[in-house]
């Protein structure tokens, strides 16, 4: 059977790939970022240790030399990781939209993962899966971490008063159009939850 998204059509399909191929160059920029910052890293470690022996075993030099490939050895470590964190954010945004273009598309069935949240509330009824691979849990926006996760299971797994849903319902709407702060959410996700954890 195929599923019919409200509000997605060809604009959003086209606004989506739009979007995914532009991440797909931050990614490819982040990559070619990332070794020219080890290379770099490589080369101040190599200069470090050569004017260690001009100094110490030639004695042809200051030792205080050594500490500009040294600073610069430091700063580069902080930027790495920094390049590095931009990779990962790059990377769930092209996972971000990779996923919306494959619900647009009507490519959801058989992504999701059983072992999740949706797992523990298999009861609602013998018609309705919402945990195993091409569960209805495939098709939800995707949590940007596990406690959306288990909210959205719990919502799923019993019934809500009417004021409830409508307000749910009118926060969807607010969602539906607003890619960005959905990209947001699905990027910093993760981050949020690990410092909630480690907190």
């Amino acid at each position: 059977m195929k599923v019919i998204l409200e509000g997605y059509g060809p604009s959003s399909t086209e606004e989506y790939q739009a979007r995914l191929k532009t991440r797909n160059e931050a990614v490819e920029r982040c990559r070619r970022l990332d070794r020219l910052v080890a290379n770099l890293r490589l080369t101040a470690a190599i200069v470090f240790f050569a004017l260690a022996w001009l100094a110490w075993g030639m004695g042809t030099v200051s030792g205080w030399w050594m500490l500009v490939p040294l600073a610069a050895y430091v700063a580069l470590v902080i930027y790495h990781e920094r390049v590095y964190r931009m990779g990962r954010r790059a990377n769930r945004s092209v996972a971000f939209y990779g996923r919306g273009l494959a619900r647009i598309e009507d490519r959801w069935a058989g992504t999701g993962d059983s072992r999740t949240h949706f797992s523990d509330h298999t009861h609602l009824t013998p018609r309705i899966s919402i945990s195993s691979e091409t569960a209805l849990s495939s098709n939800c926006f995707p949590m940007p971490a596990p406690l959306g996760e288990a909210q959205l299971a719990e919502w799923l797994s019993a019934p809500a008063p009417r004021p409830e849903i409508l307000l749910r319902q009118a926060a969807v709407g607010e969602l539906r159009n607003n890619i960005d702060l959905r990209e947001d959410l699905a990027i910093l996700g993760e981050e949020v939850e690990g410092s909630f954890i480690r907190n």
